[in-house]
């Protein structure tokens, strides 16, 4: 039996493995027969402000439209060489796609964590259902000196 990881990857952590993909986390531990798979939230990045956004189902199956919901308000503000975690904080089955930066904010470190690398401003869209522009959701940044 093979199974793939559609843009995931796998890391060792403390006896355990993480897999990621998109930005669902799943940790898989060994029990002695096989490994077992818990889905779980990510960790917040110590170095990083967290905004945390949720992707919550709207309409049920085969349809299965999800709605992108934001914590607090935007702009978010940022100084320049501010670290941002957008942290996906719902365990719902419903895919997203976080696609691109524009102006001030860029993806310089990885796992969602973004940094702010020039004053001026800057987006990211959380695309739910993979690729949705009915339902994108555009998380904007504003950075200051």
């Amino acid at each position: 039996h093979h199974d793939s990881l559609f843009q995931g990857g796998l890391e060792l952590r403390e006896g355990t493995i993480i897999q990621t993909t998109s930005s669902k986390f799943f940790v898989l531990r060994w029990d002695g027969r096989e490994f077992v798979s818990e889905r779980v939230l990510a960790a917040p990045v110590p170095s990083a402000k967290v905004v945390r956004y949720w992707i919550e189902p709207v309409q049920p199956p085969p349809d299965g439209r999800c709605l992108v919901r934001l914590e607090g308000s935007q702009p978010i503000p940022l100084r320049v060489g501010d670290k941002v975690q957008l942290l996906r904080s719902d365990l719902s089955d419903c895919v997203e796609r976080l696609m691109g930066s524009s102006g001030a904010v860029e993806d310089r470190v990885g796992g969602n964590v973004f940094e702010a690398v020039r004053v001026g401003e800057g987006a990211y869209t959380i695309f739910p259902n993979g690729y949705d522009r009915e339902g994108a959701f555009e998380v904007r940044f504003v950075v200051r000196p």
